[in-house]
Order: structure tokens, then C-alpha cells, then sequence
């Protein structure tokens, strides 16, 4: 992933009766390899109930092989 603009995303949780958590507000990585460079990120949110978690308002990142995956200049 290159030279991309990733702006003014909102991830948001029910704040009904929900016990959903909210991850990635620009994007999330899971189990990639890969590169993501020369990116902007920016002006992303996550929304969820004071009850829950909310992770990764820009990005998310779970189980990336640190060996196999680059993340500069973004």
C-alpha cells in the first residue's frame, strides 16, 4: 500500500445495548506481509460506549510478523 491519503474516517461501536469494541479508525492490519509507505493518515476517529474499547484510531495492528512487514514515511 502506497502513497495513499486516508482522511476523515469515523469507526463506530452501537451504543445501544452492544458489547462491540472498535478497531482501525483509518484502517487495520491483521496477519499481513507486505509494506504500507508514503502514506497520510489522518483525521480518523473510533466511537464506541464508555464500556467498550476502542483501539487504533489512525491504525490497528494485530498479529504482523515484524520481519515480513515495513510501515514508513506514512
Amino acid at each position: 500500500m502506497h502513497n495513499n491519503k486516508i482522511s476523515n474516517n469515523t469507526v463506530s461501536a452501537d451504543f445501544g445495548t452492544s458489547n462491540f469494541e472498535t478497531f482501525g479508525g483509518g484502517f487495520t492490519v491483521v496477519n499481513v506481509i507486505g509494506n504500507i509507505l508514503n502514506n497520510i493518515i489522518s483525521y480518523n476517529s473510533t466511537r464506541c460506549p464508555v464500556w467498550n474499547l476502542s483501539f487504533g484510531t489512525r491504525i490497528f495492528f494485530q498479529g504482523v510478523n515484524t520481519s515480513e512487514f515495513v510501515f514508513e514515511n506514512s
